[in-house]
């Protein structure tokens, strides 16, 4: 996998830390590559709340964030899962803002944060 997945369990959440360089022309398939990983240690942990930090390093165009937001489901994230996606950088953190309102009408609880704590807490949240 070119992207490293790094996760931690925190009672009912599982955090990953996702770090890497995107590929140009590649996002897309590298992303699906993590986001089956990432289901993969969810399905195995029983774990529905899923907080993810981009550490990814990179441009992000729209069509692959795309690409991957509405194939979630085809990775094994579901409508029980209620993810918190911290993207660091500025950039990709808008356009996975956007696409994330795909993935919000495949029924799945998603919001895109600047900050882990922000996402730490709406997470925790029922």
């Amino acid at each position: 996998m070119h992207y490293q997945t790094k996760f931690k369990l925190i009672n009912d959440i599982a955090k990953v830390e996702v770090t890497g360089n995107r590929r140009s022309g590649l996002e897309d398939f590298d992303g699906a590559e993590a986001w089956r990983d990432i289901s993969k240690y969810c399905n195995k942990h029983k774990k529905t709340k899923i907080l993810v930090i981009s550490k990814l390093e990179g441009a992000l165009s729209t069509l692959p964030s795309y690409d991957i937001a509405i194939s979630l489901t085809d990775f094994g994230i579901n409508e029980n899962s209620k993810i918190a996606f911290v993207d660091l950088r500025k950039q990709s953190r808008e356009v996975n803002s956007f696409t994330s309102s795909f993935v919000k009408k495949k029924g799945i609880r998603i919001e895109v944060f600047a900050d882990e704590k922000d996402a730490f807490e709406w997470l925790s949240n029922e």
